[in-house]
């Protein structure tokens, strides 16, 4: 490596670079078009071998098939075996006798032919030439014989290559059908065994195949079938578990490449299918062979290449030698003057620029010398000051000693206060699993450590198999937000306030929960105490209300009594004088009739307005709720000159409140309204704006008013029961109250904006799905 960052092996690469990179890029491109060719030849030759041995081995199976048929239609056992079935003859000389048959005039007819037998359609043996298997069943004896059955006798079958023991061979079995004289039916089958040597024939012509070229035949369980040219006795037992094998297996497909073969040598071949029977059908050469004479060109190629690399080396040496040479010397003297000897020099008579670096060489050393001598002047302060840096790291190290101190004080405080909290805490993992408690937690379930941790939180908070509904340690976890919830349960014998908060690493990952549950059982008997006392204090001021509605229901009523009496007068004198206009009264009574149902619509609010179930919620409409409000209130407020403007959206969604609650939410804030005018005030409007949210979840009600305002001071305590700016005897102080606890009964929100002498906003956000478990602490 050292050659390589001196400018002496820098002349050597550069020299190299532009002389050889170009031959061996060219000589490269050459060798590997060569190669190519050559592979793609060699594939085309093989797959033609292939395809010329396919047509070879189909021949031989054909003429195997055509010589089983001939023996099936001798007239010999054809006729035998009708006497057999008719019973003219013994049975055991007619079957001597077809025995001799096939062993004297049929069997020597190949050379190939091991045996041949004839099975009944029962699939028993009744003659062979091998006498000892003669009455034996066919049960699994050979697949030609199942085939030829599966066809019901109709054509010639092969069977697959496989051990025969009685021949003590491996063989292939052809099956034909022997049919009656009289009729095409079948009587019985003839099989012929024939030595899987007559393979061996097409495939170990190995003529033109070179030192490594062999073809060979496997099975569809991927066994060889013909013998190999490396492996002595494959035939049958040699696996062959190879791309193209397992490529036909898949989707019938032969291939062409370069792949391991079953030796686990890399070799060049090609591999067609015999779909007829299942076999693959593989010529192959080895790759070593195949690629021959592109390898004797690469040695051509690399044995020129380095006798140019030879040659060029040596005349780039010799003149990086030149070159370099004073180089050297600088590189000498600068490892001497890095020893300390700032004495050296270095003499030259050069002119060119090695010559001016000598020169510039000796002046560095000479300012080096210089140097040398301040900087001892420094070291020696620079030394003081160490000893004075040590002592300081010492005291540092004393305070980070007392701040460890410190630090683990803490953490035991911490430890302290946490098992001192009264709420039940846990720390768990992102499944759950409880990994850190309070002893609050020990004593409300009277538990020991190893009951508690690693346990679900719900087996030990709630005694449930899986997380209980609306468990906030769930919502938490999917929203990856605090959740709280109420929840009665009867396993922790009360009822709980239950919050979640999710638990992040460093990255922000969730890696678990942190549950915090509060015992609210007292707590829940006080709101139910405190609910009761605002029923009561709603009522109280509903009387209020309904005492200062009595006026204008009064004169709303009045009008169409008025009406009403003076038709009843006028068709008094009519009748008198008989003077009736009966079209005319026809008109009048419809119109009294609409007054006297006015006047009942008023009753039925006012008496709906009175009841006392205040609490039941169903699906309605504000807007009702708006317009029966200003029925019983709408007089009073024409009465003090205020106008009201309505401006309500159109298509508003149905919510589900308590009406008449909310007609008391209505009544209050207008009474409120009207009470912030003067009994002169000119231009008094109270707004009411009903619209639905931009996230369409929620519809707002806003009621404005024009009037004198409220400060700040009165606007922090408007909701506090009793609280009233108005004079003695002329308010209770509960209005706003009471809207406050029926907002927050519907899980609602309200809000209030004002300003002195420029009016008052409320507006209410009333969730058109309302959920009893509703965080309602931002009221």
């Amino acid at each position: 490596m050292k050659l390589f960052r001196s400018i002496r092996g820098k002349l050597l690469i550069f020299t190299f670079c532009i002389s050889l990179i170009p031959i061996a890029v060219i000589t490269t491109l050459y060798y590997l078009n060569a190669r190519n060719t050559i592979k793609i030849q060699t594939l085309d030759w093989l797959t033609a071998v292939a395809e010329s041995r396919k047509l070879h081995v189909l021949s031989y199976i054909e003429a195997k098939k055509r010589q089983t048929t001939d023996f099936s239609s001798d007239g010999f056992i054809r006729d035998t075996l009708e006497r057999i079935n008719r019973g003219e003859s013994p049975e055991q000389d007619t079957i001597t006798a077809l025995n001799r048959h096939l062993l004297v005039n049929k069997k020597p007819l190949d050379p190939h032919l091991e045996g041949i037998e004839v099975v009944n359609k029962d699939g028993r043996i009744i003659a062979s030439t091998h006498e000892a298997i003669i009455g034996k069943g066919m049960s699994d004896h050979d697949v030609a014989y199942m085939r030829t059955m599966d066809k019901n006798y109709t054509e010639t079958c092969i069977g697959e290559g496989k051990y025969t023991p009685h021949l003590e061979r491996n063989s292939i079995c052809a099956a034909a059908p022997i049919f009656l004289h009289e009729s095409a039916e079948p009587l019985d089958v003839v099989i012929n065994h024939y030595n899987m040597a007559f393979l061996n024939v097409v495939t170990t012509n190995r003529a033109g195949m070179g030192e490594t070229g062999e073809v060979y035949l496997v099975n569809r369980d991927g066994i060889m079938l013909t013998e190999s040219r490396f492996v002595g006795g494959a035939s049958l037992r040699q696996v062959v578990d190879t791309e193209p094998v397992r490529k036909i297996t898949e989707d019938g497909q032969g291939m062409t490449g370069i792949y391991p073969d079953y030796r686990g040598v890399s070799i060049v071949g090609a591999s067609i299918y015999l779909p007829e029977y299942g076999w693959t059908l593989l010529a192959e050469i080895d790759k070593a062979e195949a690629f021959a004479p592109v390898t004797r060109l690469r040695d051509i190629f690399i044995i020129t290449g380095i006798t140019a690399i030879t040659v060029v080396v040596t005349i780039a040496i010799l003149l990086s030698t030149k070159v370099t040479k004073p180089i050297r010397t600088l590189v000498e003297g600068t490892k001497k003057v890095a020893k300390g000897d700032l004495e050296f020099r270095i003499e030259t008579r050069a002119k060119d620029e090695i010559g001016i670096l000598t020169d510039r060489f000796n002046w560095m050393v000479e300012k080096l010398k210089t140097s040398y001598d301040a900087i001892k002047g420094y070291s020696d302060k620079l030394e003081v000051m160490v000893n004075e840096r040590t002592k300081d790291l010492a005291a540092t190290t004393q305070e980070l000693e007392k701040k460890v101190e410190e630090i683990e004080h803490a953490r035991k405080d911490w430890e302290t206060t946490f098992d001192s909290i009264s709420d039940l805490i846990s720390i768990h993992d992102e499944e759950f699993n409880i990994i850190r408690y309070n002893k609050a937690v020990e004593r409300k379930f009277n538990a020991k450590p190893e009951e508690l941790i690693g346990k679900k939180y719900y087996e030990v908070f709630h005694g449930a198999d899986k997380p209980i509904p609306n468990c906030p340690l769930v919502q938490s976890k999917r929203s990856l937000k605090p959740a709280t919830a109420e929840i009665v349960d009867h396993h922790m014998r009360g009822a709980f306030l239950i919050s979640g908060f999710p638990r992040f690493n460093k990255q922000g990952k969730f890696i678990g929960s942190v549950g915090i549950s509060r015992d609210i059982t007292n707590l829940k008997k006080f709101e139910k105490e405190k609910q009761d006392m605002q029923i009561k204090m709603m009522a109280t001021s509903k009387l209020a209300s309904l005492g200062e509605i009595a006026t204008g229901v009064a004169h709303e009523i009045n009008q169409p009594l008025t009406y009403i009496s003076s038709f009843i007068q006028g068709l008094k004198i009519d009748l008198k004088e008989d003077t009736i206009d009966k079209d005319g009264l026809k008109k009048e009574l419809e119109v009294s009739y609409k007054q006297v149902g006015r006047i009942d619509e008023i009753i039925r609010n006012l008496r709906t307005f009175g009841r006392s179930d205040d609490i039941v919620k169903q699906r309605v409409s504000i807007e009702t709720v708006l317009n029966n409000t200003l029925l019983l209130m709408g007089e009073r407020i024409r009465l003090r000159n205020i106008e009201v403007v309505k401006n309500i959206e159109t298509d508003l969604p149905v919510v589900s409140i308590s009406s008449n609650q909310f007609e008391q939410v209505f009544i209050n804030l207008f009474q409120n309204a009207m009470d912030a005018f003067t009994d002169k005030a000119h231009n008094a409007e109270i707004r009411v704006d009903i619209f639905l949210s931009k996230d369409k979840e929620s519809v707002i009600i806003k009621v404005a008013d024009n009037g004198r305002g409220m400060e700040q001071k009165c606007m922090d305590k408007m909701f506090e029961p009793f609280f009233t700016t108005k004079e003695v005897g002329k308010g209770t102080g509960l209005g706003l109250s009471i809207v406050y606890g029926i907002i927050r009964e519907h899980n609602c929100s309200v809000t209030c904006e004002s300003e002195i002498n420029k009016g008052t906003i409320f507006t209410i956000t009333l969730p058109i799905e309302n959920s009893e478990n509703r965080d309602t602490s931002h009221l």
